[in-house]
């Protein structure tokens, strides 16, 4: 599967070109509806942007300067093949015993479920075959897989946006969490060493100075600098700049430990404070 418009067609294209019997000529015109316009992506049997014949971009809209030769915006209103007549136009590869090829359908290559075609199939009739309702079927199945294969390209295309979108926001919160990160680090580090400083002068006081909640202040202290840097690790990780390291944890002394923040809340309303 192409995962490209240009690709579907480029593919059709060369699988069209190995049967100049059947299809003498063939010219692929991919829709764009931002500038109203089809745009040619391949031709085969035929030079690209020669005048009338094989332009490079057709107006979609009526009266509006399109080439009377390919009757593109009936197709694009209709959805229904037109046949054009190009008998007395030169230009055109022959057909088998090089008879003059004097008819084209102009087939409206369309996906299920969809109402407006995704692009504009030109090809030359068989001179030497009539056009009947086999030959019709043919160009039918033709336009359809031709069709099929632009619908999974567009599906690929989209995805591969979806992808790169998803990829930039991701990108984007690795960058948001390693900044914040960063900005709690500076002013909990420069907090931290006047607080240890204030414990190393407590402690050589006699009655031991405030210790006890300059120590509790300390140790929630480093608990939010290692909650910060575990945030700087999480984003590192996510951008694969680091690996997770897991290691063995005692589950009591961790339970104890973060139960005894909230002592100095509880002895402030009254309340007694028992971690078993």
């Amino acid at each position: 599967m192409q995962k490209s418009t240009e690709g579907a067609c480029a593919s059709a294209a060369a699988i069209v070109s190995k049967n100049p019997d059947d299809i003498p000529f063939a010219l692929f015109y991919l829709i764009d509806s931002e500038s109203g316009e089809a745009r040619l992506e391949q031709a085969v049997g035929i030079d690209k942007g020669l005048p009338c014949i094989s332009p490079q971009a057709v107006e979609l809209s009526r009266g509006n300067g399109a080439p009377a030769l390919w009757p593109v915006a009936e197709v694009m209103t209709t959805a229904q093949p037109q046949v054009a007549s190009i008998a007395h136009v030169d230009g055109f590869p022959r057909g088998p015993a090089s008879q003059r090829v004097a008819e084209a359908l102009v087939l409206p290559v369309v996906s299920g479920g969809q109402e407006r075609p995704l692009a504009i199939l030109v090809a030359g009739v068989n001179p030497a075959r009539k056009l009947d309702g086999e030959y019709r079927t043919f160009y039918g199945l033709l336009a359809g897989h031709v069709a099929t294969a632009i619908a999974n390209a567009r599906n690929a295309e989209e995805q591969k946006k979806r992808t790169d979108m998803l990829a930039e926001l991701d990108r984007a919160k690795t960058t948001f969490f390693s900044n914040v990160s960063h900005e709690f680090r500076t002013p909990l580090t420069l907090m931290l060493g006047p607080l240890e400083d204030l414990l190393a002068r407590g402690k050589q006081k006699p009655d031991g100075g405030d210790s006890p909640e300059l120590e509790l202040i300390h140790r929630n202290s480093l608990r939010l600098l290692k909650l910060v840097n575990t945030l700087l690790d999480f984003s590192r990780i996510e951008a694969g700049r680091v690996r997770a390291s897991f290691v063995e944890t005692d589950l009591a002394a961790l339970t104890a430990d973060l139960a005894s923040v909230f002592r100095s809340a509880m002895e402030r309303a009254g309340l007694e404070f028992t971690v078993d």
